[in-house]
């Protein structure tokens, strides 16, 4: 069996992680597998504020927002690569 195989076939996802988009070069972080989501509407992270500022980034838009529409919403994050694998 090979190592393809042995990946689940559903996840959950408990959280999403941002990352810069230089970090996807295929040199250093080779594509293991890709898998459709069901629907455009799960192709989409959840909606989150940024800090600094009442701001909602959602579908790829960065809105200006208030502190009310911005409570519970998780905190806006993006990565650089040395930060995702320890």
């Amino acid at each position: 069996m090979s190592e393809l195989e042995d990946l689940p076939q559903n996840e959950e996802y408990q959280f999403t992680v941002g990352i810069y988009d230089y970090i996807l070069k295929p040199d250093d972080w080779p594509l293991i597998t890709n898998r459709p989501f069901e629907n455009e509407e799960a192709s989409w992270p959840p909606i989150d504020k940024q800090i600094g500022s009442f701001k909602i980034y959602h579908k790829g838009k960065i809105v200006p927002s208030d502190k009310t529409n911005c409570e519970g919403l998780e905190v806006a994050a993006v990565w650089r690569d040395e930060h995702i694998v320890d």
